[in-house]
């Protein structure tokens, strides 16, 4: 079997909705340079995680249109405006990672590689849409959507992505997050 070609546009749709065609081309350009890398023969084949046996492309679709949705919500609501083409090319990116940062293992399953295991997850991909040109608020975007990233989310588009991603993860995978409540009471 060989390797599929990527099919971006078919894939997610929310590309060509990029209105910056240097950031639209940024996102291709990491695709591609992170396939050319991965041990995968089809996109739909990458998992979201070692442990979880779940399309990485369903999960990003999935934060791709939560996040169009509610940015389209808060604006409406609370007159709040989100950039539109940080929104899709972050979705886009937070997981492209995942086709070198794991591989199929021998046999069945999923494991890391030696990029997966060097860094946090997604530091690849932050690296190289970096390199390509995307601006600074994406490649904070792919390097802080993680939990385990050490590095919180700080603009309202980083900070929705992190929420959806969580949402979507939820939606697969019920047993993924916990979350410790912390009560602060006055004396």
């Amino acid at each position: 079997m060989t390797k599929d070609a990527l099919d971006l546009a078919s894939t997610f749709p929310e590309l060509n909705e990029i209105v910056d065609d240097g950031l639209r081309r940024a996102v291709a350009t990491v695709y591609e340079r992170l396939w050319a890398k991965s041990a995968y023969e089809r996109l739909a084949d990458v998992p979201v995680a070692v442990l979880w046996d779940y399309p990485a492309v369903k999960h990003t679709q999935a934060m791709v249109k939560l996040a169009l949705a509610a940015a389209r919500i808060f604006e409406q609501v609370h007159g709040a405006k989100l950039d539109r083409d940080h929104l899709i090319a972050g979705a886009l990116l937070m997981e492209a990672a995942n086709v070198v940062e794991f591989r199929p293992k021998p046999g069945g399953g999923t494991e890391t590689t030696e990029i997966g295991r060097a860094g946090p997850h997604g530091w690849l991909a932050a690296n190289l849409a970096l390199e390509a040109g995307a601006p600074m608020p994406v490649v904070h975007i792919v390097l802080a959507h993680s939990p385990n990233s050490g590095k919180a989310p700080n603009t309202p588009e980083a900070q929705l992505l992190h929420w959806v991603c969580q949402a979507s993860v939820n939606s697969f995978r019920r047993d993924a997050w916990t979350r410790k409540v912390m009560h602060y009471q006055g004396s």
